[in-house]
């Protein structure tokens, strides 16, 4: 640490270095875009934004992310595929960004008919 202090210890300080700050639209509105071609199934995804890693409320999205939409038990896919039988499968992931993270829900619907009862 002598040797440190030895070398840089003469260095004047500089200015702290002023935090930007970004602009983020928060009004959003929804947008549909339908691909139509000749697929075997068809894939619906649907996305939230919530707030980034910089509100340190991550945890939040990770929790409804899990409860959501991960794996089989979750509640998502016991409704759509095991209760109502309207879709193959559902899946979700979180984005985690630092102004604003957002949350996709994934299914594939077993009719395309059902997209938007979904």
């Amino acid at each position: 640490m002598q040797e440190v202090t030895r070398i840089f210890g003469a260095l004047p300080a500089g200015t702290p270095k002023r935090e930007e700050e970004y602009y983020i639209n928060k009004d959003l509105v929804g947008k549909s875009v339908r691909l139509v071609r000749d697929v075997q199934q068809a894939i619906g995804m649907v996305a939230y934004t919530a707030p980034g890693l910089k509100e340190r409320k991550d945890y939040l999205l990770e929790v409804a992310n899990l409860v959501l939409g991960s794996g089989k038990a979750s509640r998502l896919y016991r409704k759509l595929v095991d209760d109502l039988q309207i879709a193959t499968s559902v899946s979700s992931f979180v984005y985690d960004l630092f102004d604003q993270s957002i949350l996709f829900i994934e299914f594939h619907p077993k009719h395309e008919k059902d997209i938007d009862q979904i």
